[in-house]
């Protein structure tokens, strides 16, 4: 039988006894024996995409929507390179992806042989881990077909971050010719073994399964070669104890509830409770996982910080300590309040995992702990709560409640369109927003509210490429009512992306474009006083629309006024087709907007 066959059937094989959201499949002719294994087997979710940058960043979508690891098969050569954008997002998201790249074997490389790339260690100290697999033999010991099915089992656990943060893995086969399958040798891998198939097995895999049988047919009962199981990290009682004695020596402290500080509601419902024991305000950032949903203790619950912050409010004394969860604030007023903090100020991160939660380099305490039984012995060890600070926590609400009126007196812009849909969606609906403008206004202009809603961005690089095909990830894996918000430019970059709606029939997923013509983003930097170059260079205008995008694709289009927006995506949301919300917008108008509502809070 074919080995390079062999050795895909059994890695896949081992595949499916494990925790993955799904593959997706770029075709290619090295990457055969891969995609025959995985169009054998019924476990995994399998997707055939066309384009392997937008099949990159779909799996990624899969993967943030279920936590789970997505695999993307590859042929070699320009088609791995096309990964590396995802790739570097996943990195520093903590996504967990498997890469599994075919390659030519070791004698064709550097020898000018056609579609030959260097492949060894691609993706540099991007990945948690690389391994070069072993060329399939025809003759191979049970020791290498074990091999095989421990590396799939290594990968995973390294994508889920076993030994630290999750993120990328790299798996790199050298496949010989033939790449085919020789005769009918899917019955090979379909069952476990029996007496019938025992018998009527080609001699050679006969014996090799007699010989070698936990290799080729792994263990019973669909269990994993080896099971790696990760340990919570659990704080230690006096280091708890310490962090609440700072709590009740210092009445004037904040929390900081960055993107992904709350990864589940009950995560979520144990920081609010926190904030409420230690009688601080909860600045909660829109991707955080804690600003929607907030039925409990909401009126600790701070969204207009990107706003207040910046007008200088609340009149307050600095805090004397404040508490730090997930990654940094998507907007540039919680970012720098935490840059500016005095020196006496206690600076506390809690993460989960070993990535360095502080650009400014003010921590004065770090305690890597899981976020849940962290809070949970927190609260805890603060009951009964001690007295708040007189005045403290009225001061941040007043903040926060005239942004919310500020807010409601503000024009219809962009910031307020974000809004608008956040309170149009249904409960544990799918939000995603593109970088630069879109998650920015949503940070800024969406209030709390108590419906339950998952929010994503990329956020790890904060690149505009690839918004569409993560989206499509999330809708294709949450099967709920998903929404994407994006700009203009991050929908030019991803065209393609929108492949993946027509092709897995994505109908849950709805598409709002705000279309400033070009870089709005820039309109908040100081090169926007520069003219020229500023209209040229770096705002781009573009002149285009997508209505011929959306009907190659088969969405229901339509261009909106912005008073349209809502009743147009309240419509959508109960239908049974994907659509693109193409709204007009004027990026310079809102900005000079924002800078109004700015002084008005001062």
């Amino acid at each position: 039988m074919n080995p390079a066959t062999l050795f895909a059937e059994i890695f896949v094989d081992e595949l499916t006894r494990l925790p993955l959201s799904g593959v997706v499949i770029c075709p290619g002719s090295r990457s055969t024996p891969l995609t025959v294994a995985f169009s054998h087997q019924h476990t995994l979710p399998v997707y055939v995409h066309l384009d392997e940058r937008a099949a990159a960043y779909f799996a990624l979508g899969l993967a943030l929507e279920t936590g789970h690891p997505a695999a993307v098969v590859t042929t070699s050569g320009t088609a791995t390179a096309n990964l590396h954008p995802a790739v570097l997002e996943a990195d520093r998201a903590g996504v967990p992806l498997l890469l599994l790249t075919a390659d030519r074997p070791p004698e064709l490389r550097d020898s000018s042989a056609n579609q030959t790339a260097d492949q060894v260690k691609l993706y540099g100290g991007a990945v948690r881990w690389y391994a070069e697999m072993p060329l399939p033999e025809t003759a191979p010991s049970s020791r290498l077909l074990r091999a095989v099915r421990a590396s799939a089992d290594r990968a995973v656990a390294a994508a889920q971050g076993i030994t630290g943060r999750p993120g990328p893995v790299h798996l790199n086969f050298p496949f010989r010719k033939p790449l085919e399958p020789e005769g009918d040798e899917s019955a090979l891998f379909t069952g476990r073994p029996s007496a019938s198939l025992a018998s009527s097995a080609p001699a050679p895999f006969h014996e090799l399964a007699i010989r070698n049988p936990l290799g080729v047919w792994g263990r019973a009962s669909g269990r994993p070669l080896t099971a790696l199981s990760p340990a919570q990290r659990q704080p230690a009682p006096p280091q708890i104890e310490a962090l609440a004695a700072r709590v009740r020596a210092h009445r004037r402290g904040v929390i900081v509830a960055g993107p992904k500080a709350a990864p589940s509601p009950e995560t979520a419902a144990l920081l609010r409770r926190f904030a409420a024991v230690a009688g601080y305000p909860l600045l909660a950032d829109a991707l955080s996982g804690v600003r929607f949903g907030a039925a409990s203790h909401a009126s600790l619950v701070m969204a207009g910080q990107a706003l207040f912050l910046a007008a200088g409010l609340p009149h307050t004394p600095p805090p004397e300590v404040v508490f730090l969860f997930g990654a940094p604030p998507v907007s540039n007023a919680p970012l720098a309040f935490l840059a500016n903090l005095p020196p006496e100020t206690h600076t506390i991160a809690v993460t989960p995992h070993a990535a360095w939660p502080d650009p400014a380099f003010r921590l004065s305490q770090w305690l890597l702990a899981d976020t849940a039984p962290t809070l949970q012995a927190l609260v805890a060890a603060l009951e009964p709560p001690p007295p708040t600070a007189e005045g403290w926590l009225a001061a941040w609400q007043a903040a926060e409640q005239a942004t919310h009126e500020a807010l409601a007196a503000a024009p219809r812009t962009e910031g307020r369109l974000l809004a608008e849909v956040v309170q149009t969606l249904p409960p544990e609906a799918r939000l995603f927003v593109g970088n630069s403008l879109p998650v920015r206004h949503l940070d800024e202009y969406a209030p709390p509210t108590a419906t339950p809603l998952r929010v994503f961005a990329n956020r790890g690089l904060s690149g505009i490429d690839g918004v569409v095909s993560s989206a499509a990830g999330v809708a294709a894996a949450s099967q709920r009512p998903t929404v994407l918000v994006l700009g203009d430019l991050s929908l030019l970059h991803d065209l393609g992306g929108l492949f993946a709606v027509h092709r897995f029939g994505l109908r849950n997923l709805h598409i709002v474009v705000l279309n400033n013509d070009g870089g709005g983003i820039f309109h908040r930097l100081p090169i926007a006083q520069h003219e020229p170059p500023f209209t040229a260079m770096f705002r781009t205008p573009h002149g285009l629309t997508f209505e011929h995008a959306a009907a190659l694709y088969g969405l229901t289009y339509r261009r909106l006024e912005a008073a349209e927006l809502t009743p147009a995506l309240r419509s959508a949301l109960t239908s049974d087709q994907p659509h693109l919300l193409e709204v007009p917008t004027d990026a310079q108008a809102h900005e000079a907007a924002r800078q109004r509502l700015l002084a008005r809070l001062r």
